[in-house]
């Protein structure tokens, strides 16, 4: 079945539920930076972007490191 005369293509339906998906992301960024109490201007930052990129590469399954992990393990 053709959807393109309803939707336009399936890469457009798909663009929908992605901008869907970035919008519920980006929902919950603002007030976690608000809540830490963490600059707006870390947005700016490369390192966030970079961190962002790669927990989006390792998908779903990503685990957040612990609070021990991150103080004992990765803070250098």
């Amino acid at each position: 079945m053709n959807f393109k005369g309803c939707w336009g293509t399936k890469t457009a339906i798909n663009a929908i539920f992605k901008k869907s998906e970035r919008e519920e992301a980006c929902q919950e960024i603002a007030p976690f930076l608000y809540d830490n109490t963490i600059s707006f201007n870390v947005a700016k930052s490369k390192v966030f972007r970079m961190i962002l990129e790669l927990v989006a590469k390792h998908g779903i399954e990503f685990k957040p490191p612990s609070y021990i992990e991150i103080r004992v393990k990765y803070i250098k």
